[in-house]
């Protein structure tokens, strides 16, 4: 059974995110040549997806939190809910995978190994991670209006830029596919942990 974070994800932030693509499609119309405008709603474009997957990640983090929680006895319930989210990553900054990691730690798992990521050769779900830190770049560039990237992070984006709706919809892509993994690895792990069906 998915999560309520995952079906935000995939209904209201999908929505969201849809009518800034079609505010793109208006700007861009059907004459040919690149507008301006249209490099102004990629940016945006990537602020949001940037935002709303932080979104999506400390939502399954509460479900997660929230499950555990109730397996436990009513007195210990706040307790075990400030522990599990006391200096949370994902409450501030910006969904870098290494922060996810941490948080998701909390819950006796490493997230992205669970995924898939931690293999060899490099695979499919090591890909969409590096797209995930390819939007939190270019997120505070544009943020923070530097585009000033050092030789790492220039390194990290050579094959993406934020004002291109190809790389928009590749970032988005990978996160929609690391949103249901996540889902899922989450979920059923506490409920192997717990002996509980998640619900």
């Amino acid at each position: 059974m998915a999560s309520k974070a995952l079906i935000a994800w995939e209904t209201d932030k999908r929505l969201q995110f849809d009518r800034l693509l079609a505010a793109h499609r208006a700007v861009a119309g059907q004459d040919p040549g690149r507008k301006w405008a249209t490099a102004e709603i990629c940016h945006a474009l990537t602020v949001a997806n940037a935002a709303q997957f932080q979104s999506f990640c400390r939502e399954l983090h509460d479900e997660c939190v929230d499950f555990i929680a109730a397996a436990a006895s009513p007195e210990f319930r706040v307790i075990l809910r400030q522990s599990l989210t006391s200096n949370r990553h994902l409450d501030k900054g910006n969904p870098w995978p290494n922060q996810i990691r941490e948080d998701f730690k909390r819950f006796d798992m490493d997230i992205w190994q669970a995924v898939g990521c931690e293999k060899r050769p490099i695979n499919n779900w090591q890909r969409r991670v590096t797209r995930l830190e390819q939007v939190c770049i270019w997120r505070n560039a544009i943020a923070h209006e530097d585009f000033d990237l050092n030789m790492e992070q220039k390194a990290k984006v050579h094959d993406a830029y934020p004002g291109h709706l190809v790389s928009v919809r590749k970032w988005r892509n990978a996160c929609n596919r690391l949103a249901i993994r996540m889902d899922g690895v989450a979920t059923n792990h506490l409920a192997n942990l717990l002996n509980t069906p998640w619900q």
